[in-house]
């Protein structure tokens, strides 16, 4: 049995900026600043709760989501996103056995 990614942010410290539901971050480590739309932000502000899944993730940004199609495409977009927020040092993902 596969077992579902748990996401959550990285330990590394961040300096964060919110306004109008969008997101700054500052990795002091990198030097680095990375802008986060308003869907990109809400997966932050949910980690910020704890470890999630891609669809614990997926109900904060859709909580009426719709089947097919779509809901394949919003699942792609944010396994892309949680895939770039990796590679950048922002976000870990964790299986367990």
């Amino acid at each position: 049995m596969v077992r579902p990614v748990r996401w959550r942010l990285s330990s590394a410290p961040l300096l964060e900026v919110v306004w109008d539901g969008e997101r700054l971050l500052y990795q002091g480590a990198s030097g680095e600043t990375h802008y986060l739309n308003a869907a990109g932000s809400q997966v932050v502000a949910r980690l910020h709760e704890g470890e999630a899944t891609v669809d614990d993730l997926l109900a904060v940004l859709d909580p009426a989501p719709s089947a097919g199609a779509a809901e394949v495409l919003r699942r792609s977009q944010l396994e892309a996103l949680l895939a770039r927020l990796d590679e950048l040092g922002i976000v870990i993902g964790t299986t367990t056995a």
